[in-house]
């Protein structure tokens, strides 16, 4: 990701770097969709574009985490309250292996 920060303040001659274009924008409204606007200028802002949509696309939800400690909560009961915490690692790790090939 860092080497596409590189490529966007790359100038040629006269012309404004992708940032400089962007931040001379006006602002668009609070309330609007940022993907929208990133599909409108992606060919004004090729370099730019593809960063919003690796920053953008990362999920905003916690439910896999959240099922990593329920299960995590679940292999530790008070039944196994002995299991040491490499142990409860390799369990996990283990498990999850085992869902994603199977």
């Amino acid at each position: 990701m860092f080497n596409l920060v590189k490529n966007i303040n790359g100038k040629k001659n006269d012309e404004k770097s992708e940032i400089e274009a962007y931040l001379a924008l006006p602002l668009e409204d609070p309330l609007s969709n940022p993907l929208d606007f990133w599909q409108r200028n992606e060919s004004r802002f090729p370099q730019l574009a593809l960063l919003a949509q690796k920053c953008l696309s990362m999920p905003a939800t916690s439910g896999s985490i959240e099922r990593r400690f329920s299960i995590a909560g679940a292999i530790g009961r008070a039944r196994r309250s002995r299991i040491t915490t490499p142990l409860m690692e390799k369990t996990l790790t283990v498990r999850e292996y085992y869902q994603e090939f199977t």
